[in-house]
This record gives structure tokens, C-alpha cells and sequence, in this order.
């Protein structure tokens, strides 16, 4: 069997919002399916992630979004930039991290956390932060293991689909 290719990483530009939008859609079809109101997942349309991502793209300091490639096509997406917690100033946050439900395991996911751990380290930042959804245990473990714990931090994010617990997640650069 001969390996996968290693994904390219990249900053994101405005043309990829489309390739983005539809990952986000996907992912959210395959790993969230049980851990909220199943009428967020039917509700996922590409149209408005689109459009957030145009407006979004390219990234301005503070924020910072990439995309790994691989063959020309894009498999995974981090987007961080400042804590939009009040409770946490001079912290950074991990917003997103998505990939192909193809390419778990694959080390996409890896590579994209490594540069989002680099940029963490990188900046003025004295701790990181990111929100999971209870009961993920797949996201659960891989933040584990680079050090990210839970807070004691949770909220319950109201839409007209249903609500969406999250739990955070924190680590001490």
C-alpha cells in the first residue's frame, strides 16, 4: 500500500470559501450526528458558511486560518485568533479545526494543530482555548493529547434549530 500524500498547509484565500463552506457542512454531517438536535445537521447549508468565509477571508492579524490541501483539494481548515471569551483576555482561541471525515486519522488534523500550536506559542498569548461539544470524544482525546483540558467553562448556544452545548477546553503555553 503506498501512503498518503502529506496534506499541504496554507493561509486560506477568499476562493476557498466555497471548498470550506462544504467541508464545514460535511463534517458537521458526519461527526456531530447524536451529539446535538439532529435539525442543526439537517439545517447545515453550505450558502451561509460561504458567505461568512468571504467575509472572513484572508485572514487579518490577530486571526489567522489555514487550509491543508492534498491533490489540489482541501481537507481540513483551523481558524483561531483572540479569546472571544470575556472571561479570558490575553488568551487565544482555537475557533474551528474541521476535516474530511476521509482523512481522520490520516494526520491532516495533526498538521493543522501543530501550526495552530507554533502560532499560539508564537504570539503574546499566555493560554489557548477551544469549545467542544460534550460527548465528542473523538475531539475530546486529540485535544487531550496536546495538552488542552476542560475548564469547568460551559454554555448552551440558542438557534432557532435547537441549542448546541459546549464545553471549554484550556491549555497554559
Amino acid at each position: 500500500m503506498i501512503p498518503e500524500a502529506p496534506a499541504t498547509l496554507r493561509d486560506a484565500l477568499p476562493a476557498d470559501a466555497e471548498a470550506m463552506a462544504d467541508l464545514n457542512v460535511r463534517a458537521w454531517q458526519a461527526f456531530f450526528a447524536g451529539l446535538v438536535p439532529q435539525a442543526l445537521i439537517d439545517g447545515q447549508r453550505t450558502e451561509p458558511r460561504r458567505h461568512y468565509w468571504e467575509e472572513h477571508l484572508p485572514s487579518r492579524p490577530p486571526e489567522r486560518t489555514w487550509v491543508a490541501e492534498r491533490g489540489g483539494r482541501v481537507v481540513g481548515l483551523a481558524h483561531l485568533g483572540p479569546s472571544r471569551d470575556p472571561d479570558a483576555p490575553g488568551t487565544a482561541e482555537l475557533y474551528g479545526m474541521y476535516v474530511e471525515p476521509e482523512v481522520v486519522g490520516t494526520g491532516v488534523g495533526k498538521g493543522l494543530m501543530t501550526a495552530a500550536m507554533d502560532w499560539f506559542r508564537a504570539g503574546a498569548w499566555t493560554e489557548a482555548i477551544l469549545w467542544t461539544l460534550p460527548g465528542d470524544h473523538r475531539a475530546a482525546r486529540f485535544y487531550r493529547s496536546w495538552g488542552f483540558a476542560p475548564d469547568g467553562a460551559a454554555k448552551i448556544g440558542h438557534t432557532p434549530l435547537g441549542d448546541l452545548d459546549e464545553v471549554r477546553y484550556r491549555l497554559t503555553l
